[in-house]
């Protein structure tokens, strides 16, 4: 019994001092780096755009009944709701002297309806 208990402290001390050693940083050559090649699965197709909104340009012209072009008329433009309803308004404007009207409009990707309200009587 008393053998065991030595010998159980002696393994126990042997474990213990070198399980503590060190290893050598400074040798190079026992140790080998591999770069591990990953493979990365392709989430969207090419062409895939990830933005969320569109620039939309809007050309407008105001005539009067004699075919000339209006000037200083208000332009307004909205987006359309999913029921139908008028939405928020989105750019506002004056046509120039030729009656002509000209904006670059950034819209949600999944608008494909404005509503262009001008606000003069007649139009």
């Amino acid at each position: 019994m008393k053998l065991n208990q030595i010998l159980l402290v002696v393994v126990s001390t042997a474990a213990i001092f070198t399980s503590c050693s060190k290893n050598d940083i400074n040798n190079t050559a026992a140790t080998t780096t591999t770069t591990p090649t990953a493979t990365i699965a392709k989430i969207a197709p090419d062409g895939f755009n990830y933005s969320t909104a569109k620039n939309v340009t809007v050309n407008i012209t105001a005539l009067t009944n004699d075919n000339k072009g209006m000037s200083g008329v208000p332009m307004n433009i909205y987006s359309l709701n999913a029921d139908g309803t008028l939405g928020n308004m989105v750019f506002t404007g004056l046509t120039d002297d030729n009656g002509a009207f000209s904006a670059i409009v950034t819209v949600p990707a999944y608008s494909d309806t404005l509503v262009i309200d001008p606000a003069y009587i007649g139009l």
